[in-house]
């Protein structure tokens, strides 16, 4: 949802009793911020991305912890040491205790060269370990004893980049190192083990060049209606280093960032040297000088900004500030006496083989570098970076020819040969954030691949632009440190957005002009990440408190944060409060219309029509959902171009409530209008909405048991799924689900069971786990495994739903009791009658006690129950059960059920015939 932040010049006029009937629909759960000293704070405990915990008091929404967000956060972080560098070494050698002593000597000195080093002697641990590695690379060392038993499983392992064999039996493993790529060699003694350790990390952090990729097309004017995950990557750093510059620097920032360092390498002693020499002798006009060297510096700086570790980037910000600032002065030293304004650089560097395919795959897209990058004026000196292509296919090799445009650059470089510690390069180094356009894509020679790359020109920044617009708009007219929050949600980190949150809670002060968003948009990371929305209700009542203090000013902002509290509320199934919120919200903004022309409070009087419809569409009512998303619709046709991407939305909305009423004709003709609509106004295969389109379709095909026509439209959503979102994406896990439905009305049940096995491996990724749609794919497993008569496996699955459920969900959910009807069918299947009873008994408890919105699911179960006292000739149970069975289905849709109607018939008479 939008949050505007504007300051309207009409005055908006407050119905009389606003206040009072809104508190009335809240439960406010905080108290005015100048509550008396005597009021004890109510704290909640939050677990972030770091795995810290935090208190949050309730009264303020504030951490409890001291005014600085470095200082002593918690005794548990204190004593955590963290990778803060890219590389970790992984020593596995089942004689590890043995040789303790020595062990101990080639650690130290392997620590000179990278700081984290993990020792194992047990393969499973290790690997077990190596599992969990998200962010960083690992260079593993095996000793020749595991050498034969882990090798097939290292290139399962992603995180694994180099292997080092380490014994005295190396001509054997010399040989394997032909079939296996990642081998780097097989090392009978420590020293050229250390020196090959020692080149190949030189080689990757040179070669560690993070970069977001983006297609031209995707950023037209008429596409930028929301930021995809993609775009949101692209600008992260193109405002980072604004941001930075804009909030308020803290004296003890550069202290307490030696202090953490100190803490996080107190077993280093060379690291330990570093950082004396750096507390002593650094000042702001040599941090390039610092920057170019291979320290912890550099090492520490580069993956916090490879890694979007906003936690780190704010704590070295000053020296990322600093590298910045003598970068800019040193660009207008270096341009002014040129003649000619454009200057051409190179590189060369290996890239891994997914990275290099997303440049081939946008030639006259733009690249934007995420760190400071750096080029040398003699394209000779870049050979030496680039190798003679052993590695590939992991690997291609690189050599960048990069033009650039002087005169039109907006981001600073500048020879720095004389202040760098690679004096010999001829280096030219250029900010982060710096935009090309990829102008081609050659071979150079069969293992080296020629990229051009061009500083982008006014056409190409008037293009960059759009998002810019589009970002100004979702939060306010400049791009301030809420944008920043922003970009972190639309890339779908939460966890992220929800420590620069803290950070801005800490450190601004309370009366700053954006804390009343901050609370705003904290509240909604919190709810989108579903991970306690009490908590995040907090922060959006404590957003709207301080926002009535100043009302109407930044009114939209204000209703916006009215709509949020109410998504919440709805979430949580509180339809009715979401409801009112809903409705008193509209009677501000139709008060407001007559003063002010804005098309912000139309937009947002649609958004809460729209929300106001899928609240009726949760709760069945589906004939008052249809009449909302229409009145959406009417409102939204009338302001914004007739093929905008919002119309589809509507449409697809209204389109779906028909599908979902068993309307088909209606639903098509909605859904196919959308379709148009989508694949006019936005980039083909490069926007999930096109995707998402295609799906519904495929639904509504489904519906009308067209089923070949269906799997057509489902191929070709996965087909630009997979092209446009990460491979792990819950819609992706959906598209296979409904897939999986599919070959399963087909008969094709081994098809049917590799679909709904890729949802499910899916769903377990995903974070946060959605447990219910976890516990619906082992369903579906478990089903398909029925029907290939597999009980073993079926009961697996069965009982693996169930036991999800009943830990993660509440006792009276609806899956639960869908758990239990599975797990009942499968001992139907297998003819154990008395524990079948016993779980859609169990089902039929929770049915009955909190009533499915779907009728059919009782009916469906009652005679579910009705044949099983049918087998055990309980004849009197079963005509009871099965005549419940017929009033509830006859209540459904007597078209859909008429099969099952009948044969609940025929069984009813059958028992009046046998008793």
């Amino acid at each position: 949802m939008s949050s505007t932040h504007q300051n309207l010049a009409g005055k908006a006029f407050v119905p009389f009793g606003f206040t009072s009937t809104m508190q009335d629909l809240i439960d406010v759960m905080s108290r005015p911020l100048n509550q008396p000293k005597k009021y004890k704070p109510i704290t909640a405990r939050l677990t972030t991305s770091d795995q810290r915990k935090i208190k949050i008091n309730l009264n303020t929404c504030r951490p409890v912890y001291s005014s600085h967000y470095n200082t002593k956060i918690a005794k548990e972080k204190a004593e955590r040491k963290e990778a803060l560098e890219d590389l970790i070494i992984v020593w596995l050698d089942e004689h590890m205790n043995e040789t303790e002593n020595q062990f101990s000597k080639r650690k130290s000195d392997l620590r000179q060269i990278i700081d984290c080093l993990m020792a194992f002697n047990n393969a499973d641990q290790c690997f077990k370990y190596i599992q969990n590695i998200k962010q960083e690379k690992i260079f593993l060392i095996v000793s020749e004893s595991f050498g034969k038993t882990v090798m097939d499983d290292i290139n399962g392992y992603s995180q694994i980049i180099f292997v080092y064999i380490f014994g005295t039996n190396t001509n054997h493993y010399k040989k394997l190192s032909k079939n296996y790529k990642k081998i780097m060699g097989a090392f009978a003694n420590e020293h050229d083990l250390i020196t090959q350790i020692t080149k190949d990390a030189s080689s990757f952090f040179h070669n560690s060049l993070p970069i977001s990729v983006i297609n031209s097309i995707g950023i037209s004017e008429k596409s930028v209606q929301d930021l995809t995950k993609n775009q949101a990557q692209f600008m992260w750093s193109q405002i980072l280093m604004k941001i930075l510059l804009d909030l308020p620097q803290t004296l003890q920032s550069q202290q307490e960032f030696i202090e953490e360092c100190r803490r996080q390498y107190k077993d280093n002693s060379a690291r330990q040297n570093q950082i004396t020499e750096f507390e002593k002798t650094y000042i702001s006009s040599n941090a390039l000088s610092w920057y170019t060297r291979d320290s912890f510096l550099y090492r520490i700086v580069n993956k916090a900004l490879r890694t979007q570790n906003i936690i780190y980037i704010f704590k070295c910000r000053f020296f990322i500030i600093d590298v910045f600032q003598q970068l800019n002065k040193s660009y207008l030293k270096f341009i002014e006496p040129l003649e000619k304004k454009t200057l051409t650089v190179y590189r060369g560097q290996r890239m891994m083989a997914d990275e290099f395919a997303k440049l081939q795959q946008n030639i006259n897209g733009f690249i934007s570098i995420n760190t400071f990058f750096s080029t040398s004026i003699s394209s000779d000196a870049v050979f030496s970076f680039i190798a003679d292509g052993d590695d590939r296919p992991l690997y291609e090799y690189i050599f960048f020819e990069i033009e650039l445009y002087l005169d039109k650059m907006t981001t600073p470089l500048a020879n720095i040969s004389t202040i760098s510690n690679c004096q010999s390069e001829n280096e030219v180094l250029l900010c982060m954030g710096t935009v090309f356009r990829i102008e081609f894509i050659d071979k150079l020679t069969d293992v080296i691949w020629h990229i051009k790359l061009v500083s982008i020109d006014k056409n190409d920044n008037s293009k960059l632009d759009n998002l810019v617009s589009y970002l100004k708009k979702e939060t306010g007219e400049t791009l301030n440190c809420l944008a920043m929050g922003r970009i972190l949600q639309y890339m779908g980190e939460y966890d992220k957005a929800q420590n620069f949150y803290e950070i801005l809670l800490t450190e601004l002060p309370l009366n700053h002009p954006d804390m009343a968003g901050i609370y705003n948009d904290f509240g909604m990371a919190l709810f989108k990440k579903q991970k306690n929305s009490k908590i995040a209700l907090n922060y959006l009542i404590q957003s709207m408190t301080m926002q009535l203090k100043t009302f109407p000013q930044r009114f939209l902002f204000f209703t916006q944060t009215l709509i949020n509290i109410a998504s919440v509320y709805s979430q949580r199934r509180s339809f009715k409060r979401a409801l009112g919120l809903l409705q008193l919200t509209l009677q501000v903004l139709e008060l407001d219309c007559s003063t002010n022309n804005s098309q912000a409070i139309p937009l947002q009087q649609s958004d809460i029509y729209n929300n106001i419809g899928f609240i009726y569409s949760r709760t069945g009512r589906l004939s008052l959902a249809i009449k909302y998303f229409k009145m959406s619709l009417k409102i939204i046709r009338k302001i914004v171009p007739t093929n905008h991407p919002n119309i589809a939305l509507s449409l697809n909305n209204i389109g779906m409530a028909y599908l979902e009423n068993f309307d088909s004709s209606k639903a098509d003709k909605y859904l196919q209008e959308a379709m148009m609509i989508v694949e006019e106004c936005l980039p083909f295969e490069h926007h999930p909405d096109i995707a998402r389109q295609y799906n519904n379709i495929g639904l509504l095909e489904y519906n009308r048991d067209n089923l070949d026509r269906a799997l057509v439209f489902y191929e070709k959503a996965l087909q630009i799924q997979l092209k446009c979102l990460s491979p792990i994406h819950r819609q992706t896990a959906a598209l296979y689900n409904n897939m999986g439905h599919v070959y399963f009305e087909k008969l094709e049940y081994e098809m049917a069971l590799r679909m709904f096995t890729k949802a499910l491996q899916i769903e377990k990724q995903c974070s946060p786990l959605h447990y219910h749609k976890i516990t619906h794919a082992h369903q579906n497993i478990g089903k398909t495994y029925r029907s290939l008569e597999d009980y073993k496996n079926a009961l697996i699955h069965c009982t693996e739903a169930l036991s999800i459920c009943l830990k993660h969900l509440p006792s009276t959910h609806f899956y639960v009791a869908q758990a239990y009807r599975a797990l009942g069918d499968v001992f139907y299947d297998l003819e154990n009658y008395p524990i079948a009873l016993e779980n859609f008994q169990k089902a039929l408890n929770i049915y009955l006690k909190n009533p499915p919105m779907d009728k059919t699911y009782l009916g469906m179960l009652y005679k579910a129950i009705g044949m099983v006292f049918y087998y055990t000739k309980e004849y009197d149970n079963a005509l009871k059960h099965l005549n419940k069975a017929l009033v509830t289905l006859r209540i459904c849709d007597q078209n859909r059920f008429e099969e099952s109607i009948n044969d609940v018939l025929e069984l009813i008479k059958h028992i009046s015939t046998v008793q």
